[in-house]
This record gives structure tokens, sequence and C-alpha cells, in this order.
């Protein structure tokens, strides 16, 4: 029974070591002290999605993107464009972007950036391919830019922080992504 207990012990421990379990990137940019905190955005069709911007004064974007894809490797990586890259995660696009601060760090939650992004932000960053599949809908980018293009002011679609920046207020009208909540697999596989 002991050696039982010994293997649950090890099997475990790999599991850990290999990753499983270490939670989305908000979580680990908290756990450090390089990173600060700087403002969060909220969608403004669902209070319960966000984009949280972190700052980071002493690390390029090249270290900050190398220390991410250490930590846990991303599912989609875009080349540095502009002095900004894009990550792909579980449930989460993280931007770096460079600027007189350091690297500003957006780890924004994929309904987040279903309901809120210009699909236009991600040109040469990310194709629409793997952005519709990284939001588990079709033709996202058609979509969203129809919708974007008809609102203005105040309630137009997100550029990222360092265009729409704190006094982002989105769309008021529901986003017509809402029925898609999950990105697929079936039952039990979760979000």
């Amino acid at each position: 029974m002991k050696s039982v207990y010994s293997m649950i012990g090890l099997v475990s421990l790999i599991l850990l070591l290999t990753g499983c379990g270490q939670g989305d990137v908000s979580e680990y940019l908290d756990g450090t002290n390089d990173y600060q905190l700087t403002d969060v955005i909220t969608s403004s069709t669902d209070s319960s999605d966000y984009s949280r911007i972190y700052t980071n004064s002493s690390k390029s974007l090249e270290q900050v993107s190398q220390e991410l894809s250490d930590w846990k490797s991303p599912e989609e990586s875009s080349q540095i464009v502009d002095g900004k890259q894009a990550l792909i995660y579980d449930e989460n696009l993280v931007v770096l972007t460079s600027n007189e601060e350091g690297t500003q760090v957006e780890v924004s939650e994929d309904d987040f950036v279903r309901d809120n992004y210009r699909p236009s932000f991600f040109n040469q960053l990310l194709t629409l391919a793997v952005l519709n599949r990284f939001l588990g809908v079709s033709d996202w980018g058609r979509l969203q830019q129809s919708r974007c293009s008809s609102l203005t002011g105040n309630g137009s679609c997100y550029s990222g922080y360092a265009t729409s920046g704190s006094g982002y207020r989105g769309p008021t009208s529901p986003s017509p992504f809402r029925e898609y909540s999950s990105r697929g697999g079936g039952p039990g596989s979760g979000k």
C-alpha cells in the first residue's frame, strides 16, 4: 500500500512540474514582484469579462516574452511587429507592448477579446483563423468588423490599451457572440 501512495505522489509531482495547474497568466504575474497591475478594463457587455494591464519597467519585450514562454508555452505566438507581440494561452490573449515605461503586458480573457476587440488590431500579429480557433467561433473577424463599423465614439470597439486606454467604455449593444460561451471540446472539457 505504501508503494501505491508513493506512486501517486510521484505522478502528482510530475504533473505539477510539467505545467498542469499553473493557473492563468494574471495569476502568474500577480505572484511575482516584477509586474505592477496598473489598470483593469471591464467589458461593457459583461462585467465579468476583463483585460488586466501590467507594467514591467526593467525588462524588454523580448525578456518578458521569454519569461512567459519559460513559465508556460503559449498555444500560439506572433512575431514582434512594431514593438508589439501577441501570445495565446488557454483562455487568455497576452499582448506585449514596448513603451517608454518598459514593457506593458495586457492579459485579456477570451470572452473580452471576442466581444470587445477590433479585428484590425491583430493585423500582422495573428491570422483570423488563429483567432477563430482561440475564440471558438467561425468568421469572428468579419462579424466583429461589421459590428465595430456601426459603432462610434466611446461605444466603439477596443483597439488595445495603448490606443483605447482606461477611458474605454465599449459597445453598449449585446454581443452577437454571447451564444458562444465556450471553446468546444465536448462535455467536461471546460472552456
